[in-house]
């Protein structure tokens, strides 16, 4: 694979689910690979040997557990728009997939510095991708192992897609002000770029 310019989606599971992957071409508007790892540093690896990465998108928080006194602000505001949200508990035990989003966070911050990294919420982001323009070639989802994991491999498209608007300036930051960080979605009236 050439060097191309991407953003990445990365939905998380469990330590033995692992991380799904959606690689998204930012000039082509095209999901051009899928990948599923179940150590971080094998991902980070991946995206330095065939990549320029300009944005992740993870769907997990970076800590499994918080210190406020009060849920995570992002998460009142994506249940307060309708959505379900798994809340980010404040006393153990983590639940088990946000442990390995923790996981994942640390390594990808320590090993991949110069890569912005958000959160998002694929359920929203979902909800805003009317006109939109990009598309996932089906023959990325050819094989029966990765069959089994469909929903992952869309879920991590999804990401992707809130990566790209992140690094487009488009999406909308939920919880500006919440201890982890914002979660990013899209407007209902998101419209990728077109070149």
């Amino acid at each position: 694979m050439h060097k191309s310019e991407v953003v990445i989606g990365i939905d998380v599971g469990d330590e033995n689910k692992g991380f799904h992957g959606a690689v998204l071409a930012v000039k082509r508007m095209l999901v051009i690979e899928i990948f599923h790892e179940t150590e971080p540093t094998k991902i980070v690896r991946f995206i330095k040997k065939a990549m320029r990465c300009h944005l992740l998108a993870i769907d997990g928080p970076p800590k499994a557990l918080i210190k406020g006194k009060e849920t995570r602000s992002a998460e009142r505001e994506l249940a307060r728009r309708g959505y379900r949200p798994q809340w980010t508990r404040r006393k153990p035990p983590a639940q088990k997939w946000m442990v390995n989003s923790e996981r994942l966070w640390n390594v990808l911050q320590s090993e991949l510095p110069r890569v912005p990294m958000i959160e998002t919420y694929p359920t929203a982001i979902s909800d805003g991708l009317i006109d939109s323009k990009v598309a996932l070639a089906l023959n990325t989802l050819q094989g029966g192992e990765k069959r089994k994991f469909y929903k992952d491999y869309i879920d991590a498209s999804l990401c992707a897609i809130g990566a790209y608007a992140a690094y487009t300036g488009k999406s909308i930051q939920l919880g500006e002000d919440d201890e982890l960080g914002s979660i990013h979605v899209l407007p209902k009236s998101f419209r990728p770029k077109q070149k």
